[in-house]
């Protein structure tokens, strides 16, 4: 239809196309992984978690915001540990949007999001301090980051899941060279300390193994005191002539009692 025809249009047709359009324009679907902001003038007026935001044409707005886990990502924080040494740290943060009236009125679009978050996690990872290098790279500060994080962007209407420290090395320089000294230090003591831990540990063992071996002899003679006698001696045996590249020579008298188990008879 013309627009020509459409205003020549009797009401009957031009007024359910009218309704329709404003139905239409009156109506915004809401995906799932997103959160609806109505506002009004610049105000916030509703929230729709999903199926459709119902609001008025030209002079409602709808902010379709992310309702899921975003990752936050700040590279190279120039850092101290807790023993003076200079850091550099990557760290990341897991958030999502848990008051999206505060959060659409206080940082709008997602960009000025992301770099407000990254300004705050920074600030938090240069005043951790929780350790050194090796500690904070297992994770000893990351609690207190995320409870610290939560706080600072609670204002914002943003919920903080998780802070973790990606990557935590010395700084260059002469600060670096002092870390790897105290470093290799730490680890030749732990290495003597597992060394002589190891040597008592092999002590104990061998003591016990003699311990439980006389025993067992002790139980051996006393149940067949001929063969504990016949054992030792063939032992006696090994000794004497079993070792090779031995030249020893041993003058025995043929009716010693040492040969007597060979059935050697005077």
């Amino acid at each position: 239809m013309g627009i020509d025809r459409l205003i020549r249009a009797p009401l009957p047709v031009i007024l359910p196309l009218l309704l329709g359009a404003l139905a239409l324009a009156a109506l915004t679907p809401v995906p799932g992984d997103r959160i609806a902001l109505i506002t009004r003038l610049g105000r916030p007026v509703q929230v729709v978690d999903q199926g459709l935001a119902l609001h008025w044409p030209l002079v409602d707005r709808v902010l379709l915001i992310d309702r899921r886990a975003i990752t936050t990502l700040q590279e190279d924080i120039a850092a101290i540990g807790a023993d003076g040494q200079g850091l550099r740290i990557d760290a990341y943060a897991t958030w999502h949007v848990a008051d999206p009236a505060r959060f659409a009125t206080s940082l709008g679009d997602p960009e000025r999001a992301q770099a407000t978050l990254r300004s705050a996690l920074a600030a938090r990872v240069q005043g951790a301090g929780g350790g050194d290098a090796p500690a904070l790279a297992r994770g000893a500060a990351d609690g207190a980051l995320r409870a610290g994080l939560a706080a600072d962007l609670n204002r914002y209407g943003v919920a903080v899941d998780a802070v973790h420290l990606s990557r935590v090395v010395p700084a260059d320089g002469p600060a670096l060279d002092a870390a790897l000294s105290a470093m290799a230090v730490r680890a030749d003591g732990d290495a003597a300390v597992i060394a002589e831990q190891g040597r008592r540990d092999a002590a104990l063992i061998r003591a016990e193994a003699q311990a439980r071996a006389g025993q067992i002899y002790a139980a051996s003679f006393g149940k067949d005191p001929q063969f504990y006698d016949f054992y030792r001696a063939m032992l006696s045996y090994d000794a004497a002539f079993a070792q090779k590249g031995s030249h020893t020579t041993m003058v025995i008298a043929p009716d010693s009692a040492y040969l007597h188990h060979f059935g050697a008879t005077p």
